[in-house]
């Protein structure tokens, strides 16, 4: 594993100037969107392990880290943000052509929604435990959306960066209740690649991603290229002790 440092750049996009990291590297820039929680610095365990052949971008969106908590929020918001990120500073600017994207969480369906509505830019998708609509229940989704927000304020203050309150309400409500904020994978033409943690936040919670939704995938007519599952992972272990198994989908990617 090579330790890499990370540089900073805020970068004009849709609603905003978001802050980007950059593990600089060679070949084309693989960009990186973090969970509802999360910051672009959240990739750094993965920047080390692919090493110095790859150049990661990861933007925290706006509510999170050095980015302002400036509104509109929502998948379809962070999307359009991403979207004039890559659109302006890769694929004009660096005539990258389409990258890949890799997603954790709220970061996933973000990047799917960018897919599927933007398409020339996008290769292919790196889905690590999210990205997909949440199985069906008896239970209403803002129930559940309000539920998850409960659990996510107890963290906020304990986070060594700012994340916004406000703006994780919405993302939440985005992605669970909003057809528009979970539904952008089924548009997506690309490659799909699946990282999946057999638990859910906590070891024993049910995973976030399980079989039946991927099955749902399939029958949407989603280009699932890779499913890679860790048992024994959680929602966010996948970035830290399981990150070895992101890293194998990146590369089966293209990078």
């Amino acid at each position: 594993m090579v330790v890499r440092s990370s540089t900073t750049a805020v970068r004009r996009a849709a609603h905003a100037e978001l802050t980007v990291r950059t593990w600089a590297g060679f070949g084309s820039p693989i960009v990186a969107v973090h969970d509802v929680a999360g910051h672009g610095g959240s990739f750094q365990t993965l920047a080390d392990t692919l090493g110095r052949d790859v150049t990661l971008w990861a933007p925290d969106l706006r509510g999170r880290g050095d980015t302002e908590p400036s509104e509109p929020w929502g998948v379809v918001a962070h999307a359009e943000d991403l979207s004039a990120l890559i659109g302006q500073h890769l694929y004009t600017e660096r005539e990258t052509g389409p990258v890949t994207v890799i997603g954790h969480g709220l970061g996933a369906h973000v990047a799917a929604r960018v897919a599927g509505d933007f398409p020339e830019l996008v290769q292919a998708l790196v889905l690590v435990d999210g990205g997909a609509p949440r199985q069906p229940t008896e239970r209403h989704p803002r129930e559940v959306a309000n539920e998850a927000m409960e659990a996510a304020a107890a963290q906020l203050p304990t986070l060594p960066y700012p994340v916004d309150a406000g703006a994780v309400a919405a993302d939440l409500a985005s992605m669970i209740v909003s057809p528009a904020g979970a539904g952008g994978i089924f548009e997506a033409a690309c490659p799909v690649h699946l990282v999946r943690a057999g638990h859910g936040l906590a070891a024993g919670d049910e995973p976030i991603v399980p079989d039946d939704v991927v099955q749902r995938l399939r029958d949407g007519g989603v280009h699932i290229a890779n499913d890679i599952v860790m048992p024994d992972a959680t929602h966010d272990s996948l970035l830290t002790e399981h990150v070895a198994a992101v890293e194998l989908a990146v590369r089966a990617a293209g990078a």
